[in-house]
């Protein structure tokens, strides 16, 4: 699920000086600056369904041992 909740990185070019300021060329706006900026795309979310209390209780039951443990819901057959 990585590539659905990643998103993508937005970039933005400036020219700045040796203190941080940003420069503008001679003749250039703010308004220019524009086209040179990418947006930041977010990534969608993910919703998991196991419940804090079952994830809880499985832990529990393991113990130091190792395992896997599946739940389903009997009506849907969700996991």
């Amino acid at each position: 699920m990585e590539d659905t909740v990643r998103g993508i990185d937005g970039e933005k070019l400036l020219e700045v000086d040796a203190l941080g300021r940003v420069k503008l060329p001679k003749g250039k706006s703010r308004a220019l600056d524009a086209t040179l900026e990418k947006p930041a795309v977010p990534g969608k979310n993910l919703i998991l369904t196991i419940d804090q209390d079952l994830q809880l209780a499985a832990t529990k039951a393991f113990g130091e041992k190792i395992g896997s443990l599946v739940a389903i819901d009997p009506r849907t057959g969700e996991f």
